[in-house]
């Protein structure tokens, strides 16, 4: 069985484009493969609580929104998680073996890791962006 997970992280913009990467992920692998989690933008209060759900609502497939101590280690907010993810990033280490991978804003949707089951990172892919454009745009307007 296939599971990917997206993680939304940071302010809505982000959201929006971690969003269209989940849509774009629900496409290659089947809704019910695939999760997308609020817990980090939640618990956080990350952009002072302003999140996705608020705008297109929580009925959507796929979402969830897991408490800190549910989340993955190295995606969790506890001090040691944040040392570890510091230090990786400060070596440019983005992936860890059967674990997640961490995209930025300079990846590039040629560089994705689909072999990956957890996905987490400030990154803002054109291509997903344009193939969720109309599914977006339906989800706002019908709130």
């Amino acid at each position: 069985m296939i599971n990917k997970k997206v993680f939304a992280q940071g302010g809505l913009g982000n959201q929006l484009f971690q969003y269209s990467f989940f849509l774009h992920m629900c496409q290659k692998y089947g809704k019910e493969n695939c999760t997308f989690d609020m817990g980090r933008v939640v618990y956080d209060g990350q952009h002072k609580g302003i999140n996705l759900e608020q705008l297109i609502g929580n009925n959507f497939a796929g979402l969830c929104c897991s408490k800190n101590d549910q989340l993955s280690f190295l995606i969790n907010d506890k001090l040691q998680s944040r040392l570890i993810r510091w230090t990786l990033r400060f070596f440019n280490i983005r992936t860890l073996p059967n674990s997640f991978y961490d995209y930025d804003a300079k990846t590039s949707y040629s560089q994705i890791d689909f072999r990956k089951e957890k996905f987490i990172g400030y990154f803002q892919f054109v291509e997903s962006a344009i193939f969720s454009k109309a599914l977006i745009e339906d989800l706002i307007l019908k709130q």
